[in-house]
């Protein structure tokens, strides 16, 4: 009959263990029983907040089942044993005696709660890892309703003898996570400006290695594949509020910052585990910033990202504002229009694509969307990053010269890249209507019209300061044409890949180079499918078109449009409104409650003074119109670029019945209360929102 020797372990951290001799070689099949007890050894506290009361639901002490393997000194695999519901005090298990001369190396996993492959030699036991599905693999349950923490220990170089009772050996016990402790309040100067939403752990590794890391970065070859988020927990503000976390070694080395101690430059290195709260800006709806905070846990606040094993990190943090020199902050906007500085950078939350009367087209923005560019003005005008930023929801936009002017849009897809589900319009320039504006007729107005690279002042070409072109009601810009006259090619685009329409074959009619059209009364669209089309489209340009809002043909009510753009004064900011952050397409009653154009008291015949093949100018105060020139409202002259240099319209946000207002100029004609087809396009002039 087979023999098992019985060696009995008491479980110390880092306790010391009694070795007995060997006096001769063991029967071939034979093991002997072993004692041990177990110690858990004490936390290494690092940070330098005072340490929060440990969690209630877990239990850092108790060790309720172990795994045990069994090596000799080459490296070969003896024995594996998994008991359950152990006494830490008195353990016993079987091992293989070693023969003559040889020794063994013993592991033990406690609170595991799964099965361990066995391995094929020592070394790729020490690679061995649990997979981390989600924060539920962490730890099992434990006694008295409470989660116990996966351990680690061993015994090196001990000799298991053939005959004989081996004494208790202590062994011990190492926790396999660290414990972030993190406590986060809300400072009051900040409360009426800011909402704190959402707190969650990122960057959290997808495996846990029952061996202790050695030296340098762990794990290796960290991608985006091998890290999790954990859920998002809501926030509670003020606080003073305590959260901890337990986590897996995630082990990212130091930063850059190593100039000094300033904890605001701690930006982070890649895949590095950060604590991230969220929340959001109570001004400026429907595009209020969504404002991220990332706070690093580590050794220090500056520099270090190491998530260490049986360390316990502590740490706090105060929010007193959004600080733009701060790396730690993300400001995500969601404006329709991003104004992109030459060489700056912007992130922009997919979250805008679940707002609209689509209703929620990403169920999950951490995952399940892609953000590509749909066309820019030039090559390499913007690039983009969403990849690095998918799981929290936003991607970066970077315009990388530090010179050079345009436009662009991007698109965030499904998964697949095969349907848009929202677009932003990225306009890169130099402009800063905050600081150069004008003041007229109750409103504070951009010199610049939408899109243009060049001011509108009375010598700059329509070329650079006519800018793009939108139907009414409607967020997605589309090009003009720099050639004089009716049916001119459009401003060169590049990227752009004409979309097969293909559920609009026999409708969607080519128009030029970019831009096709199709008529919104076709039974291939339908009045109750036009913003889905338009959403998913943002280059086609549709006839009969009535505005985002509409569900049946254009008129003065809400089924009709009425508020595509936000309507009249008082009424808020449509989230389909072309403008940037602050900023919206004017309304006529914002001067006047009986009369809905935004320039109907400017003067009743308005005077040009200037007028040429470029620009009409409204006497000396009232700004700069370049001829732009218009889009066609996709009738039976379709939807090509007209009267570019002789003419030029300007949308407001007010309807007149089945029409919307808008400005008209040209050399010998001006009127400031006109209303035209709202499938037309022409420019759009910003206003200041109130």
């Amino acid at each position: 009959m087979r023999r098992i020797g019985i060696i009995i372990i008491a479980f110390l951290l880092l306790a010391s263990c009694k070795r007995e001799n060997q006096s001769k070689d063991p029967d071939p099949g034979k093991v002997v029983t072993a004692h041990f007890s177990f110690t858990t050894a004490p936390m290494q506290l690092k940070g330098v907040a005072t340490r929060s009361t440990p969690s209630s639901t877990v239990d850092d002490q108790q060790i309720t089942d172990m795994w045990v393997l069994q090596f000799d000194n080459s490296g070969t695999f003896l024995r594996k044993s998994y008991s359950h519901n152990i006494n830490p005090a008195a353990f016993e298990v079987s091992l293989v005696p070693n023969v003559t001369g040889a020794t063994s190396n013993i592991y033990f996993i406690a609170n595991s709660g799964s099965q361990i492959a066995t391995p094929a030699n020592e070394a790729a036991f020490k690679t061995q890892v649990k997979a981390i599905a989600s924060e539920t693999d962490l730890m099992i349950n434990g006694s008295v309703g409470k989660k116990s923490i996966p351990m680690f220990g061993q015994l090196l170089t001990q000799t298991v003898p053939a005959n004989g009772y081996i004494t208790t050996m202590n062994v011990t016990m190492t926790r396999m996570l660290a414990q972030v402790d993190f406590t986060y309040t809300v400072d009051a100067s900040i409360t009426s400006s800011f909402t704190l939403e959402q707190a969650r752990m990122c960057n959290v590794p997808t495996s846990m290695q029952y061996y202790t890391p050695g030296t340098g970065n762990f794990p290796a070859t960290p991608s985006s594949t091998t890290v999790i988020n954990l859920p998002l927990e809501t926030a509670t503000a003020p606080g003073p509020t305590t959260v901890t976390f337990y986590l897996p070694d995630n082990r990212r080395g130091v930063g850059t910052n190593t100039a000094g101690t300033n904890e605001r430059l701690k930006s982070g290195v890649d895949y590095a585990t950060y604590i991230e709260l969220i929340g959001h800006t109570t001004t400026g709806a429907p595009d209020v910033d969504e404002v991220r905070y990332r706070i690093y846990p580590g050794v220090d606040n500056y520099n270090d990202y190491n998530i260490v094993r049986n360390t316990r990190y502590s740490l706090s943090t105060t929010l007193k504002g959004i600080l733009s020199s701060d790396s730690r902050v993300y400001v995500v906007g969601k404006a329709n229009c991003c104004m992109l500085k030459p060489g700056g950078y912007a992130y922009l939350s997919v979250k805008r694509a679940n707002e609209s009367a689509l209703g929620t087209q990403i169920a999950d923005v951490s995952t399940g969307w892609k953000a590509a560019i749909n066309w820019q003005t030039a090559a390499e005008l913007v690039k983009l990053d969403y990849s690095t930023y998918l799981s929290s929801g936003f991607f970066k936009v970077t315009a990388p010269s530090t010179t050079a002017k345009g436009n662009a849009e991007v698109v965030v897809t499904d998964a697949a890249g095969t349907n848009v589900l929202w677009s932003w319009h990225i306009w890169v320039t130099d402009y800063d209507p905050a600081i150069s504006n004008d003041v007229l007729n109750g409103n504070t107005w951009m010199q610049y019209n939408l899109g243009a690279t060049a001011p509108a002042n009375g010598s700059n070409s329509f070329a650079t300061s006519g800018g793009l072109m939108y139907q009414w009601g409607r967020k997605d810009p589309f090009p003009n044409s720099n050639t004089v006259g009716d049916n001119g090619a459009p401003i060169a685009l590049s990227g752009f890949t004409m979309p097969a329409y293909s559920e609009l074959a026999t409708t969607a009619v080519t128009n030029d180079t970019y831009v096709k059209y199709a008529d919104v009364s076709q039974t291939a669209i339908g009045y109750a499918s036009q913003l889905a089309c338009s959403v998913k489209y943002p280059m086609l340009f549709l006839a009969n078109w009535a505005g985002s809002t509409a569900t049946a043909t254009a008129y003065s009510n809400v089924a009709g449009g009425l508020n595509a753009w936000g309507g009249e004064y008082g009424d808020q900011k449509s989230v389909y409104d072309p403008c940037s952050k602050g900023w919206r397409v004017p309304s006529g009653k914002k001067a006047s409650t009986t009369y809905v154009s935004p320039w109907s008291t400017w003067t009743t015949i308005p005077v040009i003074a200037t007028s040429n093949t470029a620009y009409a100018v409204w006497q000396s105060t009232v700004g700069y119109y370049p001829f732009s020139g218009i889009r066609g409202d996709g009738g039976g002259g379709g939807a090509f670029s007209s009267l570019v240099g002789s003419f030029c319209c300007s949308w407001s946000a007010s309807v007149s019945n089945n029409y919307a207002y808008c400005l008209i100029l040209s050399s010998d004609y001006a009127a400031p209360g006109r209303n035209l087809s709202r499938a037309s396009g022409f420019s759009v002039r910003c206003v200041k929102a109130w």
